[in-house]
């Protein structure tokens, strides 16, 4: 994980995660490499961080899609919200 330089209290963040790789199955399971990447209101990067997970796997090779998995937003403050807005 990196963390870029913490912004000021009241900065709008806005999110996305990506399925960067998915490697061949082996042994049952395949490894997926996913990137998250967290930026303020002047698209500026204030985190970015990649896991590597192993999920069960059917033995299927084809190629899998990636792009992005979700993409998430918090509202402004002056926005009410509710825990369905996310």
């Amino acid at each position: 994980m990196r963390a870029a330089e913490a912004g000021p209290p009241g900065d709008t963040l806005s999110g996305r995660v990506t399925i960067a790789e998915v490697a061949p199955p082996r042994g049952g399971r395949a490894r997926v490499r996913i990137r998250g990447e967290l930026a303020n209101q002047h698209d500026e990067r204030v985190m970015i961080i990649e896991l590597d997970g192993y999920v069960r796997s059917r033995g299927n090779t084809a190629a899998a899609p990636t792009g992005p998995l979700i993409s998430l937003s918090t509202p402004s403050a002056a926005q009410p919200h509710s825990a369905k807005d996310l």
